[in-house]
């Protein structure tokens, strides 16, 4: 245990370093996203039979429900690697969808958004409630087809969890999701944002590092009510002029962010909860922007080149608002 720990902390100093994300460094070595005991699973992963592959199905589950773009690609290359792997994922999966809707719906078996390997397997278990056959199917696909299948299952797992307090369509509710970060006919990097103070759903806009920060914002802390567009364009001509690479590093920046993310967690929600959205309007120790989506990057652009953001953001905008942010940020870290 102290060797894998030591050696997290040896790569993500390479990481601060160098700017790379340590699961690309070393592909063994992922983050902790360990949700048994916290409550954010809704559908328990059943381990009967094959222990192994369900262990990996449910650190899957657990980094997808994080949004952990990194873990999720390498544990599902991990998965579908093997057939009982993805048999496993998938099987189960299919069973949560079963018994969410009382049995699989058409459109998750015929509806040509669904990947073809995912919906060859649910037909097959719909008519047959076999996990040997889809074992079968597995078995007969190839290494490519099991990763589409598989991550077909990730994403309607995520999504049944996601709206599990609500009445979950399918595809509907599904085809937005995970989390919610999509706009029309799923499309994973468009985020619904308002013209003016107060409309939303106006203006579509598509964007990955938005739509990741979308989904860092509403697993930390649920919807802002400010969706402005005009905010979001100022902050992200900023981001922009922070990084060293500019428009180009932007293009990479999302798994930045992720990570980012997914080490500071407890900091973010603390952050949301003591400043943000969970503030009343106007009470004292609310800050206004922390009330957007855009917020998340400026935390860490904060956190990794404090002094790059700082002179961007001094060129463009006003540097109280900055401060104010800085500050606040600055304090979750002095109450860990």
């Amino acid at each position: 245990m102290t060797s894998g720990h030591a050696r997290k902390n040896r790569v993500r100093r390479d990481q601060d370093r160098t700017g790379a994300s340590y699961t690309s460094v070393d592909a063994a070595t992922l983050h902790d996203h360990d949700h048994s005991t916290d409550g954010m699973r809704v559908f328990s992963v059943p381990y009967v039979g094959k222990p192994a592959e369900a262990q990996l199905a449910a650190r899957l589950y657990d980094a997808a429900l994080d949004g952990c773009r990194a873990c999720r690609t390498s544990l599902l290359d991990r998965i579908a690697a093997t057939a009982d792997a993805t048999a496993c994922l998938v099987a189960w999966v299919c069973l949560a969808a079963s018994e969410t809707f009382g049995g699989l719906p058409e459109d998750l078996t015929d509806n040509s958004w669904l990947p073809a390997p995912w919906r060859e397997i649910a037909t097959a278990y719909e008519r047959t409630l076999s996990p040997e056959t889809v074992a079968d199917l597995c078995a007969a696909m190839t290494a490519e087809q099991r990763h589409e299948a598989a991550g077909a299952a990730t994403d309607i797992v995520v999504a049944l969890t996601h709206h599990s307090g609500s009445d979950v369509q399918a595809p509907g509710d599904i085809r937005y999701c995970p989390v919610c970060g999509g706009g029309e006919d799923g499309h994973p990097h468009e985020v619904y944002l308002a013209s003016e103070p107060g409309v939303w759903g106006i203006v579509m806009v598509t964007d990955p590092v938005l739509a990741a920060a979308s989904r860092v914002y509403q697993q930390a802390v649920g919807d802002p009510e400010n969706r402005g567009v005009d905010l979001y364009e100022a902050i992200r001509s900023v981001i922009v002029a922070s990084l060293p690479e500019g428009e180009a590093g932007y293009e990479a920046y999302p798994v930045r962010l992720e990570d980012f993310a997914v080490r500071h967690r407890e900091r973010l929600q603390d952050l949301f909860v003591r400043y943000g959205p969970e503030t009343p309007v106007g009470g004292p120790g609310r800050i206004d922007l922390l009330d957007h989506f855009m917020s998340v990057p400026l935390c860490e652009r904060l956190d990794s080149a404090r002094t790059a953001l700082e002179q961007a953001w001094n060129r463009a905008l006003p540097p109280a608002a900055l401060q104010e942010i800085a500050a606040a940020w600055d304090s979750t870290r002095e109450g860990r």
